[in-house]
């Protein structure tokens, strides 16, 4: 179910979250590093536009 959440969502769930079940430990290790290379990414971008919402308000 995860997977169907924003970015932002599963990152702070892989980072900040507790596993409560994994049925397969490899899915996970890889399903962790696609996540963080996205978000990694991706994160120049959101910090841009947060860092301009700001501003403007």
């Amino acid at each position: 179910f995860l997977q169907q959440t924003p970015l932002d969502f599963q990152y702070d769930g892989i980072v900040k979250g507790k596993i409560l079940y994994q049925r397969d430990p490899k899915f996970r290790v890889v399903y962790d590093e696609q996540l963080l290379d996205e978000y990694l990414d991706f994160k120049p971008v959101v910090d841009y536009f947060d860092f301009r919402k700001t501003r403007v308000i």
